[in-house]
């Protein structure tokens, strides 16, 4: 068994069979690189993705509730706009029939509507799985 010294420590990263040191990861969306432009998902007639992370809200039943240190509810946080219209792109022109978008709650914020724009005015082919707060 290795021990905990053999691996890096990255915050929000437990190794098996070590201590697991209960640090959240907290990472900067506008570092994380998109796996789709990346070339790591690969075009297929289902995708998930995602626009932002995080929720206004802190319903104790949902599964993506996000809490950070002394029980605060993260901030809900965007990815780019750039990003997302790049990935809009390569999701109209790659003809992904169902894309599920696993945002908490995709109405949460200001973009939303700009996000449904631009994937109208690149002609999106598929059907998509959203979930919104009435």
């Amino acid at each position: 068994m290795k021990s905990a010294d053999t691996f890096p420590m990255i915050k929000g990263i437990h190794y098996a069979r070590t201590p697991d040191i209960s640090k959240s990861a907290q990472a900067d969306l506008e570092d994380l690189p998109s796996p789709i432009l990346a070339g790591l998902i690969p075009a297929q007639n289902f995708i998930r993705w995602e626009t932002q992370r995080g929720c206004p809200f802190r319903c104790s039943f949902c599964q993506h509730r996000e809490t950070a240190f002394g029980g605060e509810a993260l901030k809900r946080r965007n990815f780019g706009e750039l990003r997302i219209f790049e990935e809009i792109k390569w999701l109209s022109e790659n003809n992904v029939g169902d894309l599920a978008v696993l945002d908490p709650t995709f109405n949460s914020g200001k973009e939303h509507i700009k996000i449904i724009e631009e994937l109208a005015n690149h002609g999106f082919p598929g059907k998509i799985a959203l979930q919104i707060s009435p």
